[in-house]
Order: structure tokens, then C-alpha cells, then sequence
């Protein structure tokens, strides 16, 4: 039996936790928006309205099935909306619950050195992507809830109270609802049994067979999700099975070397060349074989835990090295998001093996100053998330092919308005990658966004060779025909992206837009109207509905909308000047005055606006008429 801190020693070993966490990611409280974000959280229309809510429930919004992890962040929303520091304090927060709930995990298992492995978890650098970055709040919430049913288990073992087994079942399955990789929970549970030497058959087996069912059900709903939505239409170059096999094993050792040694932490890795694999690249697995052999003959002794920790390393990747799709792969076979789970057994491990050595000052010496490294180096990495240019800056300077993070760098140039360097981004992203859609479609606005229709339209072009079905993409290419003075190609365009995603009220917009140049005010009546029931707080669809309702003589109706584009935004001169129009020709001239000063107002250049309001005022008898 392990003795139990004294209550003393077990709060200052709480502080030390909740500190270093806080220490470490003090430089990124205050970060920016990151790459994933904004789709997570900042543009997610699902996280505005309860009706949302329920549409991530009901799996019918975002590209996996996180239901809990969306309604915690619906909660974020509602209470910060778009102030950052929460998010980020959100994330700290659970990470230290969870080192915590470790630390809890390795005493009820009766693990020397408990504190130790805690402390690991929390102050390891490989962590630092996980609770550094909003988007993988999935990450930091779902390891408390999966610790607490871990813990629950052992208690229920220890003890037998139904409470504890239910609480496990329960949080195990909460767990599941914030990330499926989680599944391999119930493994872990197997491998419990029989490190404690509990043969798993009949009453035993029953216990465990609800987990199992759980982790192959959410796990079946989870690929399902993967390959329907979140990998729809890519291709990930994921390669045959064989060359998968050959990816995993190198992942592995690749996440095992770096919860030993984290060095040269990125952001984004090279994506190693398996297909074909080559037989070196099948050492890994026979390296695991045999360490797994040779524990399993000191089985009695030392090889035990050793298994065990083996066995959880294995279930917390397995899901994500490769061997079945996971929309990641196409950017690399690694990411240090992707082993958060797998610190736990290796800090345990290393937690266990330090507590063994019989020098105990030395040791308490060393394992000092292994966590003050690994804080320090976590600190600094974690100053790297503070905005997308640093980040993806640092990461370019570790793996300078990575082609993602040109893209994504461009996104953040091109948002300071820094166009030349981002132009230069994705040029060198589509250099290093040819068949990169978006990067040419990102490289398209930008040109098209300072002028270079030509050449923007020639980059949209090959955009849509490689993604043909990227309905923002042929909407994207419509905007540069139209202002090329295509207004027919631009509409066929328009077209094709409503008929690839009928609910895209941009599309209907820019296509009203052409209409309405064309002259067909029927069409651009009927295209407006489209835009604004998919999303009824767009001032300019209103603004222009109003006009070409204006131009066909529905001067009532005209009125009504010119109103509610005001509504929606109130220093809107070109609508002030439109409702005084529609006013004035039905013969509501006194009424339309007051508008065209307010245009005025609001853009004292706007000459139309002055025309008009000087006939206005003639039409009313406030001003002489001059004509001869």
C-alpha cells in the first residue's frame, strides 16, 4: 500500500500544479484567434441561437459529432462572445483539473511518485498545443472526464459501490460526447484487470461489456462523421493499408521520442514518404514487439507496468496514426494535439520508475530539474501561440515545406493587409503542393483584391481543376468574371455554386447582383428574396432588393426594404438616398427630403443625393425654380 500525502503536503502539491499550468500559459492567455477558431467557434453560426444547439445534437452541423464539447462551447459564446481570455483560461483551467485527476488516477493505483507523474503531464511541452489553442478545447475537456471515469472504475473496483461504476459509465460516455478518440478507454479498463491480476470472465465481462459498447458505438458514429463530412472531397494521400501500417509504426516511435525528448516541437511536421513503405520503415513495429516481449517475460517484476503503460500509450493513438482516415493526414501522419492522451502513460511510467531509485535526494534533485526544463521550454513554445503570423512563422522555420502553414500564414498577412507578402505565401505553398485548391483559390483573392482580375481569374481557374465541387470557389471565380465584365460566364458560375450548396445566401446575392446589371430585375428580385430568407440581416441584399424594386415600379414594397436595410445599418447613405427616391416617385416627396440630407450627411460627396434632394426641394416648393 502506497502511503497518502499528509493534507499539508497534498495542498502545496496542488498549488505547485495549478501554478506551473498558469505559469506556463500566461504568454498565451491573451492570443489571438488561431487558424481552426474561427470554424469552431467565432463564425459558428450553430453556437448563436438554441435552435443551433440542438442542430449539433442532432448531428446536423460542424464536421464531427462533439455534441457536449459544442454545447460547452455555445456556453463560452454566450458568456464572452468574442473576448479571447476566457476561452483561453478555459483551456488552463481543465488542463490542470486533468494533471490533477491524474495525479488522483496514479495514487488510487497505488503508483509511488504519484505527484510526480501529475506534474509531468502538466508542465509537459507536448501539451502546449492542446490548451494553447481555442479549437482544441475537445482536447482539454474530454481527459477530466475520462480521468473521473477512470478513477470511478478503480474506486467501484476497490470498493464495489454501484455509485462509483455508474459514475464511470456516465463520465466515460460524457467523455466520448466531447471526443471519440477517447474510445479506447474501455481497453485501458482491460488492461487494469489484469495488471491487478482479476481474470475477465463472467461477471467481471459484464461490467465492462456497457463501456465497450459505448466506445464501438460513438466510435462507428465517429468515422462515420470523419468520412462523410470532415474528409468529404479531399483526398488525404493516405495511401493503401500497408503504407498506413508503415505510417503508424513511425508515428508512434515519433510520439514516443518526443514525450522522452521534446525537442524541435512544430506546429505542423513533415509528412514522411510510405507509399511505397520501405522495410526500415517497419523497424518501429518491431521495436515495440520486442520491448513488448521482453516486459511480458519480466511480467512478474517490472514488466507488468511496463505493459500497462505500454497497452494505454497504444490505445490513446491508435486512433490517430493512420490506420483508419482522419481528415488530419492530409497535412502530416503527426501532431502534437494528436498524442495529449498519450503524455499520461508515459508521465506515470516515468513518475514510477523515478520513485524507485533507491537515492532518493538525487532523485528528488533531478526530477526538479526535469520539470523546471520542461516548464521553461513549454513557456516558450506557448509565447509561439499568441497569434497565427508568430506561429506559423516559428513553424515555417522548423519544417519550411510545410505548404499548410504558407497557406495559412498568407490568410494572416493577408488580414493586416500585408498583400504582397501573403501573395508570396501561397505561391510558395501551391510550388510546394500543385494541386493545392484553396491555397490557388486564397492566391485568386488576393490578386483579385488589389486589382489583378487577369491573373486572379486564371488562378481560379486552377483552383477549381483541382477542387470542381468547391461551390465557394466557383462563387469566388463568378465575383472575378463579373468584375472583368463577364457578367454571363459570372453567372453560370453563381449557378453551379447554388447548385452545389442551394443554401449559400452569398451566391444568391452576387447573383442578384449580375441580374440586375443584366436588366432582369425578375431574376434579381428573385435572387435577393433567396439571400435574404437564408440570412435576413443582409443590408445591401436589402438595399438592392429595394433598388430593382424601385426600377420595376413596386415602390411600396421598395419602401419597406429600404427601411429594413436602415434598420440593419444606420450610416447607410446609398439606402437613405434610394428610400427618398422610392418616396419621392410615389409621391411622398415632403417625406423624402429628410432622407437625402441624411445621405448627405453621411457622404457629402454623394452628387446623386444632392441632384435629388434639389428637386426634391423645388418638387416641395421650398426652392425657386431657376430654369428659363
Amino acid at each position: 500500500m502506497v502511503e497518502r500525502m499528509s493534507a499539508g503536503l497534498r495542498a502545496l502539491g496542488v498549488v505547485a500544479i495549478v501554478a506551473a499550468g498558469f505559469w506556463i500559459y500566461w504568454p498565451a492567455l491573451h492570443g489571438d484567434r488561431l487558424m481552426d477558431d474561427d470554424l469552431e467557434v467565432f463564425a459558428n453560426p450553430a453556437l448563436r441561437s438554441a435552435r443551433g444547439l440542438g442542430q449539433l445534437w442532432l448531428g446536423r452541423a460542424g464536421p464531427d459529432y462533439y455534441p457536449l464539447k459544442s454545447t460547452v462551447q455555445w456556453a463560452q459564446w454566450h458568456l464572452w462572445a468574442d473576448g479571447l481570455t476566457g476561452y483561453h483560461v478555459t483551456n488552463v483551467l481543465l488542463h490542470v483539473l486533468g494533471a490533477l485527476l491524474f495525479w488522483r488516477l496514479l495514487e488510487n493505483l497505488g503508483v509511488r511518485g504519484a505527484w510526480l507523474g501529475g506534474a509531468i503531464f502538466a508542465v509537459h511541452p507536448l501539451a502546449v498545443e492542446s490548451v494553447a489553442w481555442i479549437a482544441e478545447l475537445k482536447n482539454c475537456l474530454s481527459l477530466p472526464l475520462l480521468l473521473l471515469a477512470l478513477n470511478a472504475y478503480v474506486g467501484f473496483r476497490q470498493t464495489g459501490r454501484r455509485a462509483d461504476y455508474a459514475l464511470a459509465l456516465g463520465a466515460f460516455t460524457a467523455a466520448v460526447l466531447c471526443k471519440i478518440s477517447v474510445a479506447g478507454a474501455p481497453v485501458v479498463l482491460l488492461l487494469y484487470e489484469w495488471w491487478r491480476g482479476n481474470p475477465v470472465r463472467g461477471r467481471a465481462g459484464w461490467r465492462l461489456a456497457p463501456f465497450f459498447a459505448i466506445a464501438l458505438g460513438f466510435g462507428a458514429l465517429g468515422i462515420y462523421f470523419q468520412h462523410t463530412r470532415a474528409v468529404a472531397g479531399w483526398e488525404l494521400d493516405a495511401g493503401p493499408l500497408i503504407a498506413r501500417c508503415a505510417a503508424a509504426g513511425l508515428a508512434l516511435a515519433f510520439y514516443a521520442g518526443k514525450a522522452v525528448l521534446p525537442l524541435r516541437l512544430a506546429f505542423l511536421y513533415p509528412k514522411w514518404p510510405v507509399n511505397p513503405p520501405t522495410a526500415v520503415q517497419f523497424l518501429p513495429w518491431l521495436g515495440f514487439a520486442a520491448l513488448g516481449a521482453w516486459a511480458w517475460r519480466r511480467r512478474a517484476g517490472w514488466g507488468r507496468p511496463v505493459l500497462f503503460a505500454l497497452g494505454g500509450f497504444f490505445c490513446a493513438l491508435l486512433p490517430a496514426v493512420g490506420l483508419v482516415p482522419i481528415a488530419y493526414l492530409r497535412y502530416s501522419w503527426v501532431a502534437d494535439h494528436l498524442a495529449y492522451l498519450a503524455l499520461l502513460p508515459v508521465a506515470g511510467l516515468a513518475a514510477a520508475a523515478a520513485s524507485t531509485i533507491s537515492l532518493r535526494p538525487l532523485t528528488a534533485g533531478a526530477a526538479a530539474l526535469a520539470l523546471i526544463a520542461l516548464g521553461w521550454q513549454s513557456r516558450q513554445y506557448a509565447g509561439f501561440f499568441r497569434d497565427d503570423e508568430t506561429l506559423l512563422t516559428q513553424t515555417l522555420r522548423t519544417n519550411p515545406a510545410a505548404w499548410a502553414a504558407h497557406n495559412n500564414l498568407g490568410l494572416a498577412l493577408e488580414a493586416r493587409g500585408r498583400f504582397a507578402a501573403a501573395v508570396a505565401h501561397y505561391e510558395q505553398a501551391v510550388q510546394l503542393k500543385p494541386d493545392y485548391a484553396e491555397a490557388w483559390d486564397n492566391l485568386a483573392n488576393t490578386l483579385a483584391a488589389t486589382d489583378r482580375i487577369p491573373e486572379a481569374i486564371a488562378d481560379y481557374e486552377k483552383a477549381l481543376r483541382f477542387a470542381p465541387a468547391a461551390p465557394e470557389m466557383h462563387s469566388n471565380y463568378a465575383n472575378a468574371l463579373s468584375r472583368a465584365g463577364r457578367t454571363a460566364d459570372a453567372i453560370a458560375e453563381y449557378e453551379t455554386a447554388l447548385r452545389l450548396k442551394p443554401d449559400y445566401p452569398a451566391a444568391f446575392y452576387n447573383l442578384g447582383v449580375a441580374w440586375a446589371d443584366s436588366g432582369q430585375n425578375d431574376r434579381a428580385i428573385a435572387a435577393f428574396t433567396a439571400a435574404l430568407r437564408l440570412e435576413p440581416n443582409l443590408p445591401d441584399a436589402q438595399n438592392n432588393l429595394a433598388a430593382v424594386l424601385s426600377a420595376a415600379g413596386r415602390y411600396e414594397d421598395a419602401i419597406r426594404c429600404y427601411r429594413e436595410a436602415l434598420r440593419l445599418r444606420s450610416n447607410f447613405p446609398e439606402a437613405e438616398n434610394g428610400l427618398g427616391l422610392a418616396l419621392a416617385k410615389s409621391g411622398h416627396v415632403a417625406e423624402a427630403i429628410p432622407h437625402f440630407e441624411a445621405a448627405l450627411r453621411l457622404r457629402p460627396d454623394f452628387e446623386s443625393a444632392r441632384h435629388n434632394l434639389a428637386l426634391a426641394q423645388r418638387a416641395a416648393g421650398e426652392l425657386p425654380d431657376r430654369r428659363r
